[in-house]
């Protein structure tokens, strides 16, 4: 049995996800201005393609000149945990390194901060690539969480929704709605939870004076480790019209 003990260089470089500790530097005011590189592991090296040895004691500001002009203020963020003393998770874009990052921080002593990050960058693209699908289609989609909180709306035209998006996001569908169509909507997502299959509920507009009906298919999955509905809504006017006139022949 070998029994070396690991040293503080080799546990960090074991370690999975990118890791860096970093000094906040501050300007005359007393603002953050940027920040140095004190200490990062082998991780860090394969998410950013920065070398260690390259990086550690210079400034953010020479290693990626390009960080000031970032929509995403990256200074002024750490400089928050620190001034702050707070510990925080968050997703942004880097655009110097052209990729998306999932990023723990903290500041475990004065003036300085760590954090613990991936490369989220695929998952991003998935998600967007899915939404740029679903805005191509004439369906309206809805994302709702397990407690009927609208989360997401994907449609190619908002103005076809029967309340604006940023009066649904967030908003409970008890809330919004009749209770009669409440009622039937939440019907079919507790079958849709429970059996796991689609399920489909048909209606009539709340729009005044819109003759149109619609249908909605219910899907209870599992989408980015969270759990929600996803309700595609469809315009089936056309189809209960022909259908009439097709019963009364």
């Amino acid at each position: 049995m070998n029994n070396k003990k690991l040293s503080y260089d080799d546990l960090i470089n074991m370690l999975p996800i990118a890791y860096a500790h970093h000094k906040m530097i501050f300007d005359e005011m007393g603002d953050p201005c940027d920040y140095e590189f004190i200490e990062a592991n082998k991780a860090f090296e394969q998410m950013t393609s920065l070398k260690v040895p390259d990086i550690i004691g210079k400034k953010v500001s020479q290693v990626l000149p390009g960080i000031t002009d970032s929509k995403f203020n990256w200074i002024k963020r750490y400089g928050e945990i620190v001034l702050k003393n707070l510990r925080i998770k968050f997703d942004a874009y880097s655009e110097p390194l052209g990729k998306w990052y999932r990023v723990f921080a903290y500041s475990p002593q004065k003036d300085c901060f760590t954090t613990l990050f991936f490369d989220i960058t695929d998952i991003v693209k998935k998600s967007e690539e899915q939404e740029i699908i679903y805005k191509m289609l004439n369906d309206i989609i809805f994302e709702m969480d397990e407690n009927y909180y609208f989360s997401n709306i994907l449609c190619a035209d908002e103005s076809i929704l029967f309340i604006p998006k940023e009066e649904t996001i967030g908003k409970n569908i008890q809330e919004l709605f009749p209770k009669n169509l409440v009622t039937s909507f939440m019907k079919a997502m507790e079958k849709a939870k429970c059996s796991g299959e689609k399920v489909s509920v048909s209606y009539h507009s709340i729009k005044p004076n819109e003759d149109k009906w619609f249908e909605a298919n219910i899907k209870f999955a599992c989408i980015n480790d969270k759990l929600k509905y996803i309700i595609s809504i469809s315009d089936i006017t056309e189809k209960k019209t022909t259908r009439k006139k097709i019963t009364r022949k």
